[in-house]
């Protein structure tokens, strides 16, 4: 992208639009300032380039940028070292981006050679930061061996610097460094304070047995000749971390925690011991023996001084085997010593030894609950989910008995809360006590604005799991959420209104309460009422959506947001249109006709509100879908109803042909409204695949769009008489009521059809249902990712070559050659970490297309098109990709050279990203331009012999 030939394509919402142009005048200008005879200048220069970096993140730009700073390295003075030395830091994930690696690391390298020690000291610790590219240098790694006998303080903490990440990076560095710090470190003339910092470095030492094993034997020597506090903190992590990475002593590893747990008077010890069980519990559960488990039983139960801390600790141990295959040794092998400990502790004074106890019985009852269904002999008797819920409603009690909460507090309801919302995931019986317990605590008049916040968060996450529990509570909500109100508590009431809009989804929200939330609507800010707004959408609450929205888009001064509100209010406006439509058919052609109408004005809004930077490409698309399966309900429903004009089937029999014309025009009109809904359910799929970044709940929402219209298409299918198999909708326990209300249709249609004729009078009433249904029955919820995408992940291409004179000209190319055409791409996330996928591989297809022949020789035989078609599939390295293809254009003429993109993530799945690019490329034959200007010679010479006699004359 640096250079002329390359030029960037991204999508989604990073849009940069700056050629290469900008990025030379960029580095052009950093140039400048780090030519400067000012010192000042060069460090504002240096600084500026992580920025540049990211701009543009192509290998040809940050090759020659690191390049002139190593030059700046090498000439310049210490201050301007450390601020290359933050840029290599800032900048690591692009360094595996330039191209002369030797050349930029032996400028570096020049400066290990001066007399100054603080300018050797920035020197290791700059080639310490670019280990990931220099990682299997030799005369590196002797260089920062050599640096470790240094008596410099400063080089030496910058030589062990640069030493822990080489033997992160570098399995021949720590095989070469192995024998030189087991000397340091039994040497006497190393300083205490050396030997702690070197000791971290063996962590890294994980590649082979023989070097494991010696690792090991000297830290357990070390153990035992420095038993001070730091040296036993520092040596029993780095065995923690070096077992749970290799994966080979977690056994020892754990007997020699549990040793100094049992045996090691210092507190501090043991906490770091149990922190470091806990890593291990995580890595290797299915490594750890019956006896390791009692052992740490043992020690809660029988030590009776023991400080609440490290009763904490060695629960929460217990908590994390729980939570993993090792839960089945817990009540197997231990599971009365396990569940005296939580009967002792589940009720104990401090909450968060309480909230530990609950958790570690929340998993055991879990795991009983299910094996019921298995062998019931593995099941404990002591350990039921009813112990768990009485437990937990204990503790809801305890902690949200004050007026005000501490961190301690806030902690153990948050942890009480997770095992709560677990439980009721998992037994269904316990989960409505659980809910009635909240909801009067939630509901009491001691109850703060942290603590309601909270639960009202624990019933919102049950309510996502298990909405029917919610509707026993919505009269509590209702007046807690009046209180809120006039207490101007509106974050409190935000949630309130949630919890009312879950209680009363796929249902008509009460008047009371509609009232209750458009006062709250008018009384807060406008963010917050956005926010209520967007709840209500996302929860078929649309009149009260539309009626907030309607208010807010007067209240606005952006253009952008104008359209934006008013397509939203348009939304629900369509979508309360037909939730109001009754049973009769003229009210639900009418209800249709207007939804469709308002529906049209919301797409054109969404178009007016899209920006480059927010184009809206997933709303138009999902709404379009809609209104297309409101048409295809429609015309269903029209041709449904022209049934009416045809007589009973005995009755049509003796009649004359019109009647069979027009059921012929019936069964045609029914067909015709088959391939709408395949269509559109194809449409839904192609949706679907292009929504990398869409929380799990938007694609939910869209696989259950489109098991609708599946259902509707195979039941239009089965009366016509297209498939003979029973229509299964399987819409899963996920679906609200409607998919019973489906699933009775189902069975109606499916005895129906079985008799003959099957397109009857029956079988179409059972279409009229399932199509009004659809529309007026399944609530419509706007998706999360249609507000609010929790992660972004765009794709920057740049495409080489390219022409010279400019983005819209043809690459010239011979047509008896290659073209060689390189594609390099960066993937961008958000600053957030992906939250629900990641980018795997990158799949990059190459197309050509022939548009416009040329001239040929005269005696030459036209070449046949074969149209270019290739695809490769590459794995990103720290976010950077490229690979290349070779195109042939036998055929003289235009060529369009098409590349598309797409992921796949870690699942395999396959997600239909983009970008896309297109090339131009004119091949040519030498040949025939050498002809046509030896031509064009020829008739200029006879032109002008023309003109010479001509003016002779």
């Amino acid at each position: 992208m640096a250079s002329v030939g390359s030029r960037s394509v991204s999508v989604h919402e990073s849009s940069y639009g700056e050629t290469e142009h900008d990025a030379n005048a960029a580095l052009l200008e950093l140039d400048k300032g780090l030519r400067s005879t000012k010192v000042g200048d060069q460090c504002e220069s240096i600084v500026k380039f992580p920025r540049l970096f990211e701009k543009f993140p192509f290998p040809i730009l940050i090759n020659s940028a690191f390049l002139k700073l190593s030059d700046v390295f090498r000439l310049g003075n210490n201050f301007l070292r450390l601020c290359i030395l933050k840029v290599t830091q800032q900048t690591e994930k692009h360094l595996d981006k330039i191209l002369n690696v030797e050349e930029f690391m032996k400028r570096i390298l020049m400066v290990i050679h001066s007399n100054d020690p603080l300018a050797r000291a920035l020197t290791l610790r700059t080639l310490g930061s670019i280990a990931c590219i220099i990682a299997e240098t030799k005369n590196v790694h002797h260089t920062v061996i050599s640096c470790l006998d240094s008596h410099d303080s400063v080089e030496l903490e910058a030589a062990i610097f640069a030493a822990t990440r080489f033997a992160e990076q570098s399995k021949t560095f720590t095989v070469s460094i192995y024998t030189k710090l087991s000397a340091m470190i039994d040497s006497l003339a190393t300083p205490i304070e050396t030997k702690l910092k070197l000791l971290p470095i063996f962590e890294y030492m994980y590649h082979d047995i023989h070097t494991i094993s010696g690792v090991r034997e000297l830290c357990v020597r070390v153990l035992k000749s420095y038993p001070a506090k730091r040296f036993v903190l520092t040596t029993l992590h780095v065995l923690s971390q070096l077992a749970s990475k290799s994966r080979l002593d977690i056994p020892d590893q754990v007997e020699l925690l549990l040793s100094y747990v049992e045996s090691d008077p210092r507190s501090d010890i043991k906490v770091k011991a149990l922190k470091d069980l806990k890593v291990l519990a995580n890595q290797g559960p299915h490594m750890w023996t019956k006896e390791n488990i009692q052992r740490i039983c043992q020690y809660v139960k029988q030590d009776e001084n023991l400080s609440i801390i490290l009763k904490t600790e060695a629960v929460d141990v217990l908590v994390n085997l729980a939570s993993t295959i090792a839960v089945s040794c817990l009540i197997n092998d231990t599971g009365s010593e396990v569940s005296d400990i939580c009967t002792s502790y589940c009720y104990h004074d401090n909450v968060i030894l309480a909230s530990k106890a609950c958790s570690l019985l929340t998993h055991l009852a879990v795991y009983n609950n299910k094996m019921k269904g298995g062998d019931a002999a593995v099941c404990s008797e002591a350990v039921t989910a009813m112990t768990a819920v009485t437990a937990l409603q204990a503790l809801l009690y305890t902690t949200t008995s004050t007026q005000s909460l501490t961190k301690q507090q806030s902690h153990a309801l948050r942890s009480c809360l997770r095992s709560v919302v677990l439980l009721c995931s998992e037994f269904q019986d316990g989960c409505q006590s659980m809910v009635d317990i909240m909801a009067s605590i939630l509901t009491s008049v001691a109850v703060t604005g942290d603590i309601a916040g909270i639960l009202c968060d624990g019933l919102s996450a049950i309510g996502n799991k298990e909405r029917s529990s919610m509707q026993s509570i919505l009269p509590g909500v209702t007046a807690m959420l009046q209180l809120s109100i006039q207490n101007n508590q509106h974050d409190l009431a935000i949630k309130l209104s949630t919890l009312v809009f879950q209680a009363t989804s796929s249902r008509v929200i009460g008047r009371e309460s509609q009232q209750l939330i458009l006062e709250l609507s008018q009384s807060t800010n406008d963010w917050v009422s956005y926010r209520m707004a967007r709840q209500a959408a996302r929860y078929a609450h649309h009149f009260v959506a539309s009626q907030i929205f309607a208010t807010l888009s007067l209240k606005v001064s952006s253009e952008h947001y104008l359209f934006w509100l008013k397509s939203l209010q348009d939304i629900c406006k369509g979508e309360h249109c037909l939730q109001s439509v009754s049973e009769d058919s003229d009210s639900f052609i009418q209800g249709v006709t207007q939804a469709t109408f308002v529906y049209h004005q919301a797409i054109s809004c969404i178009r007016a509100a899209s920006r480059p930077s927010h184009p809206l490409t997933f709303h138009c698309k999902y709404m379009k879908l809609r209104v297309e399966m409101i048409q295809a309900c429609c015309q269903l429903h029209h041709g449904c109803q022209a049934l009416k004009t045809c007589p009973l089937p005995a009755i049509a029999s003796l009649t004359s042909g019109p009647h069979k014309i027009a059921q012929g025009q019936i069964i045609t009109q029914l067909e015709k409204s088959s391939t709408n809904f395949k269509s559109i359910v194809n449409g839904y799929k192609s949706l679907y695949q292009s929504l990398f970044d869409a929380d799990p709940q938007t694609l939910l929402n869209i696989q259950h769009l489109v098991k609708c219209c599946q259902f509707i298409s195979s039941a239009i299918d089965r009366v016509l008489g297209v498939v003979n198999t029973d229509i299964t909708s399987s819409f899963g326990e996920e679906v609200e009521d409607y998919g019973i209300i489906l699933e009775e249709i189902n069975s109606k249609l499916n005895q129906a059809t079985h008799k003959v004729p099957k397109v009857s009078h029956e079988s179409i009433s059972c279409l009229l249902s399932a199509c009004r249904v659809l529309l007026t029955r399944v609530p419509f919820k706007l998706p999360r990712y249609f507000f609010q995408s929790l992660q972004v992940t765009s794709i920057t291409l740049a495409i080489s070559p390219q022409a010279a004179r400019g983005l819209n000209e043809p690459v010239t190319l011979q047509h008896d050659s290659h073209l060689t055409l390189k594609v390099e791409g960066v993937i961008q996330n958000s600053k957030q970490p992906s939250v629900f996928r990641k980018v795997d591989k990158v799949k990059i297809s190459v197309t050509s297309q022939l548009q416009s022949r040329s001239q040929t020789l005269p005696d030459a035989k036209p070449a046949e098109n074969i149209p270019n078609k290739m695809e490769t599939m590459t794995e990103p390295h720290n976010d950077y990709f490229s690979c290349h293809f070779l195109l042939a254009f036998p055929v003289t003429g235009l060529h369009t050279v098409s590349i598309s993109t797409s992921v796949v993530d870690k699942d395999g799945l396959k997600w239909n990203t983009g970008p896309q690019s297109s090339l131009l490329v004119k091949s040519y034959d030498e040949l025939l331009r050498i002809q046509q200007h030896h031509q064009h010679q020829m008739h200029r010479a006879q032109q002008r012999a023309t003109n010479s006699t001509a003016s002779r004359s």
